[in-house]
C-alpha cells in the first residue's frame, strides 16, 4: 500500500506514511490517491453522515482515494496523524482485496468488523504508537485502549474489540 498525494498539502504527510511502509509486503504496488480538504463540508459523504464532518481521515470506496480534514487532522501529533493516514490505508487494503479475512466476520458485527480491521493493520504497518495516541487524544475508552494492545495477536484482538463493542452498544460501556 502506498499513499500517492493528490495534491500540495497532502504531500508531505503521504512521503512520510510512504517512507515508513517500503519494506511492508502487504499488497505491495497498491497506490491509493490522497487529497487533503480544508473541510470535510466539501465532501458529499459528509452530508448523509454529520459525524464525519468531524472526522480526520476517511476512505470513500467507490472513488478509491483517500480525504484529509486538514483541520482536524492538524490538531494531532505527526506520529498520529501518520497513524490516521494508516488507518484509512487499511480500510483501502479491505477494499482492495475484496474482502475481510473470515476471522473478522465470526468475532464481531459487519458494521465494526472493516474498522478492526483497518486499525490492527495500521498496527501491524508499525503505527501502533500513533494509533494509541490519536485514541487517547479522541477519548478512547480504557477498555478499547487495552483491546488495542492485543494487536499482534488477532484472534485476541478480535474478541476483546468484539466484546468491547457489544458492551458499548448495550450501554454497559459508555
Amino acid at each position: 500500500m502506498r499513499p500517492i498525494a493528490t495534491d500540495a498539502l497532502a504531500e508531505q504527510i503521504c512521503s512520510q506514511v510512504a517512507r515508513h511502509m517500503r519494506n511492508v509486503a502487504t499488497s505491495a504496488g497498491i497506490a491509493v490517491p490522497v487529497q487533503m480538504l480544508s473541510s470535510f463540508g466539501q465532501l458529499a459523504a459528509a452530508v448523509s453522515l454529520p459525524s464525519l464532518a468531524s472526522s480526520a481521515g476517511v476512505y470513500i470506496r467507490s472513488e478509491r482515494k483517500i480525504y484529509l480534514n486538514q483541520p482536524a487532522l492538524l490538531s494531532y501529533s505527526s506520529k498520529a496523524q501518520a497513524a490516521i493516514l494508516a488507518h484509512e490505508l487499511g480500510h483501502a487494503h479491505s477494499d482492495y482485496i475484496g474482502a475481510l479475512p473470515a476471522i473478522y466476520g465470526s468475532q464481531t458485527t459487519a458494521n465494526s468488523a472493516e474498522e478492526f480491521y483497518a486499525e490492527r493493520m495500521a498496527c501491524v504497518w508499525g503505527f501502533f504508537d500513533g494509533v494509541r495516541e490519536m485514541r487517547i487524544q479522541s477519548g478512547a475508552h480504557a477498555e478499547y485502549l487495552s483491546a488495542l494492545t492485543e494487536w499482534p495477536d488477532e484472534g485476541l484482538y478480535l474478541q476483546r474489540m468484539g466484546r468491547y463493542f457489544l458492551r458499548k452498544a448495550s450501554g454497559i460501556v459508555t
